[in-house]
Parts: structure tokens; C-alpha cells; sequence
């Protein structure tokens, strides 16, 4: 390389201070330009660049706010491909169950963790449910199930990898299972892509609890792939809302609370709810006309565009692959063709591209899912990830999320 401008990965992590998975963070988050060389494969960064950002220490505005980096070694962002632990997570989410995925992300081995809930818990969680109004959601209960499974450990405070371990995966399956039946509370067995039968998978379990029929052909494999694609995504805004509190040394469960109320606004976790709405208003008016009325309306279509792709979301063609693959139940496969015309319609009018959310809501839609199903599948799937992020974050030093504000307000006196 003649250019001395330019230096290698090594070298810019070096200038930043930094490991090389947190520069490709940065490079992901569009903090740091990578520049390619033809007839080379290798990532080159401008050295002025990387000596100015170190002046502001990876912090840098961006159009939509402020952007903060932070070094992880759970998933990581290239080239539009999503990461974790190193290995591909769509070939991840149709080859394994969501279990070993967050065995993955606690433990760094892909061995399955085994979710079991107490059943006293459960019972608790259902007794305290019948208090809650009419207004609350599925995601009420989730935050629920979390308060009271807290309660009840007498060993919260240790944060030990182990205990963490132990109380995250009892609580997982306690916000499963404590969740109200709509079907049966039986699980179904899972069936991965190479045969595989995994006989009590949480995807199993979970269907009961967000459809009142059985999982048509593919079902359950449709919610496991779900759940494996959004175990852990970077640092979203609910995932540092969990490494927050894991700074202040809150226990698993708080860390969980603190990053499901991040996850419960409409612009998160709750997004695939606003794609169904969409899928039901073209199968009313049409796809050309809902899609048009909407851009008119908003300017924008709900599950398109993701701020930390360049091209498209990886997650979302995964899902809509293992979505197309569904049998019933009735009315599925013109709930599919609904779901390509809006596709169709919006690709002539939009330059983003779908993300996980439109693949996600297209789930809801064709399974026939109840329309709190989305946001329900991405709280359990995410609880994983921010559990491994609090893991990492009781290791660094405490409390190193001091922001400081910019005064805007009247001249003080």
C-alpha cells in the first residue's frame, strides 16, 4: 500500500485504542469510512480521519442523533452481514434451535440452554395477571412475568456468569410460559431445516400462546428462525438501554425491565405490529393504493429502511424464506401474495428495502397470528442478547455512562 494516507485494520484499531471488532462496529454504525483497493480485499482507513475521531473519543453526531460505540464480542456488522460470535446468523437461524443460539451468546460454545420455568412462578405471574386492565398488552405481561420471577430469586444479586446464566434462562421460559394460552399450552415439536427434531424448543411452546390453532407445516420453524435472527443486534436503543443498567450493577432482571421499556415504543420492538396494520389495509384497498396513500400520508413505509445497513436488512430474507414455506391455515397463500404485492408496490416507489420488521409483521400476517405476536417474539428472542450484553458489561467499570448535556435553557441567574 503506497498511500500512507491510508492504514490497515490493525493500525486504525491501534490509533483508536480500540479492538478490531469495535472499529468494524464503528464501520457499521458509518462512525469510520472503510475504503477498498482493487485486487485487494483487505479494509483501509484514512488516518486523519481515525486522529480526528480519537479527539472526540467515539462519539460523533450523526443526522438521526448521536451515535456511541462500544466494543462487543457478540455480534458484529459486514459488508450488510450479520455476525455473532463469528458465525452467520441466518445460516444460524435455520440450522439450529434459538436455544443454542443464546448458548452462543452466554457461553460462547453453541450449546443449547435449557429453558425451565418454575411452575410456582407461573402461577404467581397468572395470579398477578388478572389485575392487569384492559389495556394491557402482551408485552405487559412479559414486564410482569420479569417482576415477579425477580422477586421470587433470593440470589439475584450475584452476577456471577453462572447465576446469570441460571436466573436468565429460568426467566426466559418463565416469560413463555406464564404468558395466557390462546391454543394449547402444550409445546410443538421444533423441525430444522436438515431434519433435526427438537421435541420441548421455547418456539414450540411459544405458538400456544400467540395463536388459538395449531402450527400449520413450518410454523414453529418460522417462530425459531425468528427468534434466532433477533437473539442480539449490535446496539440498539433497547440493547443500551440494558447495558445502562448493567453498568449500575442492576441485577438480570432489572437489566431485562430497563431494556423492555426501550423495546416497548413504536419505533422498536413494536414495529412489526404497524407492518400487519399495513398488509390489512392493502387487503382491503389494494397494494398500489395503500402503499401510495401511506408514502402521501407519512412519507415513509413502515419495515423499510434500517440505519446501520448500507443495502438490505440480512435478517429479512431469511424470514421471509421460512414465511413463504408455510402450509395453512386458511387463507395463507393469498395472505403470501398480499405480502409480494406490497413488496412489489412499494420496491416502484421507495429506495429502502425492507427490513426484519416487514418480514416479522409478514409472519404475523400469514400465520394469522394475533397482531401482539411480533413485538412478543422479538422481546423473548432479544431477552438473550441483553443478558450476554449485561455479562460483558459487569466486566468493565461500573457506572461509565456519564453523559453530559448541551444547555439550551434561559440564562441562569
Amino acid at each position: 500500500m503506497e498511500d500512507t494516507r491510508l492504514v490497515g485494520a490493525a493500525e486504525a484499531a491501534r490509533i483508536l485504542g480500540v479492538k478490531q471488532p469495535t472499529l468494524y462496529a464503528y464501520v457499521s454504525r458509518g462512525i469510520v469510512t472503510r475504503h477498498r483497493v482493487a485486487g485487494d480485499r483487505s479494509s483501509w482507513f484514512e488516518r486523519l480521519e481515525l486522529e480526528e475521531l480519537n479527539r472526540h473519543k467515539g462519539r460523533r453526531p450523526s443526522a438521526s442523533g448521536l451515535d456511541l460505540a462500544i466494543g462487543t464480542s457478540l455480534t458484529s456488522i459486514d459488508d450488510d452481514r450479520l455476525f455473532v460470535r463469528g458465525h452467520d446468523a441466518g445460516l444460524l437461524a435455520t440450522a439450529v434451535a434459538y436455544e443454542s443460539v443464546a448458548g452462543l451468546l452466554w457461553t460462547t460454545r453453541l450449546d443449547a440452554v435449557s429453558f425451565r420455568a418454575s411452575a410456582a412462578t407461573c402461577d404467581a405471574v397468572r395470579a398477578a395477571a388478572r389485575s392487569l386492565g384492559s389495556s394491557a398488552r402482551l408485552i405487559d405481561h412479559l414486564a410482569l412475568a420479569v417482576t415477579i420471577a425477580a422477586s421470587r430469586d433470593r440470589s439475584r444479586t450475584d452476577l456471577q456468569p453462572a447465576s446469570v446464566i441460571r436466573a436468565a434462562s429460568a426467566l426466559v421460559a418463565t416469560m413463555v410460559d406464564a404468558l395466557p394460552v390462546r391454543g394449547t399450552a402444550d409445546g410443538y415439536a421444533l423441525v430444522l431445516a436438515d431434519g433435526t427434531v427438537v421435541a420441548d424448543a421455547l418456539a414450540g411452546r411459544l405458538w400456544g400462546r400467540l395463536s388459538p390453532v395449531a402450527p400449520p407445516r413450518g410454523g414453529v420453524f418460522a417462530i425459531n428462525t425468528a427468534l434466532a435472527l433477533l437473539a442480539d443486534h449490535e446496539l440498539a436503543t433497547s440493547t443500551l438501554a440494558a447495558r445502562v443498567a448493567a453498568s449500575s450493577r442492576a441485577d438480570p432482571y432489572a437489566v431485562v425491565g430497563a431494556a423492555l421499556a426501550a423495546l416497548s415504543g413504536p419505533l422498536h420492538g413494536t414495529a412489526s405490529a404497524d407492518v400487519v396494520a399495513l398488509f390489512r389495509e392493502a387487503a382491503t384497498d389494494g397494494a398500489d393504493v395503500t402503499v401510495s396513500g401511506r408514502l402521501a400520508r407519512d412519507g415513509r413505509l413502515p419495515g423499510y429502511g434500517h440505519r446501520v445497513y448500507a443495502g438490505r436488512d440480512p435478517r429479512t430474507d431469511v424470514l421471509l424464506e421460512a414465511v413463504d414455506a408455510l402450509g395453512g391455515p386458511r387463507g395463507a397463500a393469498a395472505r403470501r401474495r398480499l405480502v409480494t404485492q406490497v413488496a412489489e408496490a412499494a420496491a416502484d416507489r421507495v429506495t429502502h428495502e425492507p427490513n426484519v420488521d416487514f418480514a416479522l409483521g409478514a409472519l404475523v400476517w400469514v400465520a394469522g397470528m394475533t397482531v401482539e405476536a411480533g413485538e412478543t417474539i422479538f422481546a423473548v428472542a432479544r431477552t438473550a442478547g441483553w443478558v450476554a450484553h449485561a455479562m460483558e458489561e459487569y466486566e468493565e467499570a461500573p457506572l461509565r455512562f456519564r453523559g453530559r448535556t448541551v444547555y439550551t435553557g434561559p440564562t441562569p441567574r
